[in-house]
């Protein structure tokens, strides 16, 4: 099951059993409003120019994330994510949403 979050909605009271089920909810620019978009597309360019070199990042940050399977294998793929989720956990546990406008009023925390 899919499920929009739209900005300054209340969250689902059921959102951790849904999600366990199976799912899907997407919050608009949840990542921009909790203030950890611009680390995680640093972070993720970092790992992509250490596997893959500058000019692959350097592509890869002209043309979106999206494309990176046009110059990356799915190997260099999977080591690029798993260095990217290895030095995010170091850098941040948890991001407390209490005080984020877009979940007004519910203490959650997303865990990445």
């Amino acid at each position: 099951m899919y499920t929009e979050i739209k900005e300054g909605a209340p969250l689902p009271e059921n959102l951790a059993d849904r999600l366990m089920a199976g799912g899907v909810f997407v919050a608009r620019r949840c990542l921009q409003t909790l203030g950890i978009f611009d680390e995680i597309t640093a972070t993720s360019l970092e790992h992509i120019r250490g596997v893959c070199g500058d000019d692959t990042a350097k592509s890869v940050s002209r043309e979106g994330f999206e494309a990176i399977h046009r110059f990356a294998s799915l190997e260099q793929i999977e080591a690029i994510m798993d260095h990217i989720y290895q030095d995010l956990a170091k850098k941040r546990a948890a991001v407390d949403c209490a005080d984020s406008p877009a979940f007004t009023g519910h203490y959650k925390t997303l865990l990445f």
